[in-house]
């Protein structure tokens, strides 16, 4: 209550001051007003912390979630066990709707998942494959796949890309789909795309999603699985538009999504504008070589350092966003979880080369 009527009082003061300064623009005032409240709480904190925790005061979250005024961590909105127990079941429910004579895929991979050790980093492997690949020469990028791969690999991340059947021959020669706008429907799978194929199946990093299954429903019932903190995230740009309406309520589909979901992006240094490539041009082949924003929640902070350098042609670096950091770390307050946006590809980057 006196907090209430303190913060009355100094509304009454501005409104006298606006009055004194006529029709002149009040902006400023308001500001100056709003930096000597800032500045009495902290002079209040210092001198009595027990009062001082009674009065508000507009601060700028640091990056890991912590207030810079009471040092106070924001808590991170999640959902609970039982929206996630719902999410699997509506997915599985969709699966045998949709797809009755496939779904005993989905639910052999929900058993996988049970023997597997937590994983931190899901891989939408399509989504990440056609990213930037919209032009004449387009296909789908198995070495954009891998640079993603090696980068979160680099920071010690254990990670699982899921890539559906279609798009994993087991020998060759093969070709796989192409859904880009490039006249060619199918694409011829090279030596070197299939020997990365052979190298994360040899290691252990990808699951082969059945053929007639949507994709996304193996990546979104993984990232619904695991429980423990931090929870698993998922590298796509896949906004879920056509997933949001019946899996959950808006506001824990929101949350779900703002807190597990890591959006991406490729830069391509040293090369032309892509969509002005001639027809069958050769698209730039990535190295591994990636920069990445490290999430916040990470518990390593030191940059990775280049280990060789690379005579591969300009190859594009991959630049994942987070999901904590400047985005969804906000207090109790459900509002405020529902009007977090992205702003994940803004953070420093950190650069390796593999």
């Amino acid at each position: 209550a006196d907090a209430d009527a303190d913060a009355d009082a100094d509304a009454g003061a501005g409104a006298d001051a606006d009055a004194d300064c006529g029709d002149g623009d009040d902006t400023g005032d308001a500001d100056a007003d709003d930096g000597a409240r800032d500045n009495r709480f902290r002079q209040q904190r210092q001198a009595d912390p027990a009062s001082a925790s009674q009065l508000c005061v507009r601060v700028q979250l640091q990056a890991n979630g912590e207030c810079p005024c009471c040092g106070s961590s924001a808590k991170l909105l999640t959902i609970d066990a039982q929206t996630c127990q719902h999410l699997k079941s509506a997915i599985l429910h969709r699966a045998a709707t949709r797809a009755s004579r496939r779904e005993h895929h989905l639910r052999e991979f929900a058993s996988w998942l049970e023997e597997q050790p937590r994983f931190d980093y899901l891989l939408d492997g399509p989504n990440i494959a056609y990213h930037n690949q919209n032009f004449a020469a387009g296909r789908f990028s198995y070495a954009q796949i891998d640079v993603i791969l090696t980068l979160l690999r680099a920071q010690g991340a254990r990670v699982l890309l899921l890539l559906p059947a279609k798009y994993a021959p087991r020998a060759l020669p093969a070709e796989v789909p192409n859904h880009t706008c490039s006249k060619a429907t199918n694409t011829e799978v090279s030596e070197e795309d299939f020997g990365r194929l052979s190298r994360w199946r040899e290691q252990g990093l990808m699951y082969e999603c059945a053929t007639g299954l949507y994709d996304d429903w193996f990546w979104m019932y993984a990232a619904a699985h695991d429980l423990s903190e931090p929870r698993t995230r998922v590298v796509t740009n896949d906004a879920m538009r056509d997933h949001s309406l019946d899996l959950m309520p808006p506001l824990q589909f929101q949350r779900w999504r703002t807190s597990q979901i890591v959006p991406f992006c490729f830069i391509y240094p040293d090369q032309p504008e892509r969509p002005d490539q001639a027809e069958g041009a050769q698209p730039p082949v990535p190295v591994a070589s990636a920069s990445a924003s490290e999430p916040a929640s990470s518990s390593s902070s030191a940059p990775l350092t280049p280990a060789a350098a690379s005579s591969t042609p300009p190859s594009p670096s991959a630049v994942l966003g987070t999901t904590v950091a400047n985005q969804n770390k906000v207090g109790d307050s459900e509002a405020g979880a529902a009007t977090t946006t992205a702003t994940a590809t803004t953070t420093t980057p950190t650069t390796i080369t593999a």
